[in-house]
């Protein structure tokens, strides 16, 4: 079940050995909670509009340079990208791709620039 709050305390310190902090959150529900629950938890840190999002396993990192494959024709082409806010699933795009691009998401690893694809 998902709720939606707002996060009213996050401690300052990192428990080691568990790898987690604590963290009270006001939940917008009806629903009775008990006192000590535990949840997982996704914290909305920054928000971005209008912007350029990739799936993040399509970025390919080599050598400190992060880039992209994408479709012109039945071609790949490669494109060094830069990239802002993301998570486990999307990354935004601040350089490199204006939007609206066919980008590569499978095999992407074994591409290089000019290759032959099929869609």
């Amino acid at each position: 079940e998902t709720f939606t709050g707002t996060v009213s305390f996050l401690s300052p310190t990192l428990d080691r050995s568990s790898k987690t902090r604590r963290a009270e959150i006001l939940v917008d529900t009806e629903r009775e909670l008990i006192v000590g629950m535990y949840a997982r938890v996704s914290i909305l840190s920054a928000h971005s509009e209008d912007t350029v999002l990739v799936p993040t396993s399509a970025i390919v990192n080599e050598n400190g340079e992060q880039y992209v494959y994408v479709t012109s024709g039945d071609r790949a082409e490669r494109r060094t990208i830069t990239t802002g806010l993301y998570n486990s699933t999307e990354t935004e795009v601040l350089t490199g791709l204006s939007g609206g691009e066919i980008v590569v998401t499978k095999g992407q690893q074994q591409l290089s620039d000019g290759a032959l694809v099929s869609l």
